[in-house]
């Protein structure tokens, strides 16, 4: 008996990293991020990114990669965005250090990052945005995140 073939994985290619302005327009359920919600943000062309892989945690400041499926492969696949960061600890008290979700890529460029929305979420340290298929690493990048002067968390 010959073994199954092994399904033939998406490249996928990351054509911009770094900080982003954004525009949250709406939001959906996943259960496997941090706040439960994946934000929807505003479509904005590439060049609104400043390349760079330090970024200085503030309220509001966004961050990550461009992504695309590379031309010529399939039309379309599913794959898993997943943010790995130092330990935050959420309110109810739940320690995390991960924040997965689902989505499928095509060949029109799209963003996945991270936004600092909450103060919890200020924590220093590398933070890599990985875009996964079947369980492996595709593409990712790596950003050294640092506290702004002005934006370090309140410690009550």
């Amino acid at each position: 008996e010959r073994p199954a073939p092994t399904p033939r994985l998406p490249t996928i290619g990351i054509t911009e990293w770094g900080e982003r302005g954004t525009r949250v327009v709406g939001s959906e359920p996943a259960p496997e991020t941090t706040t439960g919600r994946l934000y929807l943000v505003e479509p904005a062309p590439e060049t609104t990114i400043r390349r760079t892989e330090e970024i200085e945690a503030c309220l509001g400041t966004a961050f990550g990669v461009q992504f695309r499926l590379a031309p010529g492969g399939p039309g379309q696949a599913p794959v898993t965005v997943e943010i790995t960061f130092p330990e935050i600890v959420l309110p109810d008290g739940r320690p995390r250090t991960t924040s997965r979700s689902a989505t499928v890529v095509t060949e029109v460029s799209r963003f996945a990052g991270w936004r600092f929305d909450h103060l919890y979420e200020l924590v220093p340290g590398d933070w890599t945005v990985a875009i996964l298929g079947a369980g492996k690493r595709l593409a990712a990048r790596t950003f050294r995140v640092t506290l702004g002067p002005d934006c370090s968390p309140v410690v009550s």
